[in-house]
């Protein structure tokens, strides 16, 4: 009795989880088709002349490369990095801007939260692509803090 006990006791926890895997529900957002642009926005500023100019909540149209941290993007959000090339630390290493010369771009839902998907590959971004940003400065910013936009369109330059 003292050996059949303890191996029933197995044998139910064994065959009580068997089968019942459980899938995770899908909690990745789609990115809007609305958010590529098709066509190259005009007057845009690149990233160091964009942070002489922000205030919170204002518009803004803003030019560089697809980089600027490690990593450039983030797995889980919509969030990307991108900085002018001149001051990135691998083509001036002496470059004293290269906090300022870089900013963060968000893409949020109608929630107002951002999307749980990341942009990485979204119509070809990748590492130091040519990207372009149509959007407003995220009502959180502070001058001298890091430049954060909430995008409503992106143009990834074909080469």
């Amino acid at each position: 009795m003292r050996i059949i006990m303890p191996f029933t006791a197995l044998a139910l926890t064994f065959f009580v989880g068997c089968g019942q895997k459980k899938q995770a529900a899908a909690t990745t957002a789609k990115i809007p088709a609305s958010l590529t642009l098709a066509a190259q926005p005009e007057s845009a500023l690149f990233v160091l002349d964009a942070y002489k100019s922000a205030k919170a909540g204002e518009p803004v149209i803003i030019q560089g490369l697809a980089g600027g941290s490690t990593p450039i993007f983030n797995e889980t959000y919509a969030i990307f990095t991108i900085t002018n090339r001149t001051a990135e630390k691998s083509c001036c290493p002496s470059c004293t801007d290269v906090k300022v010369a870089k900013a963060t771009v968000q893409v949020k839902g109608a929630d107002g939260k951002v999307l749980k998907s990341s942009l990485a590959g979204f119509n070809g971004l990748a590492e130091s692509t040519k990207v372009y940003v149509v959007g407003t400065v995220d009502s959180t910013y502070k001058e001298g803090a890091n430049l954060l936009i909430n995008a409503t369109g992106i143009y990834v330059h074909k080469e």
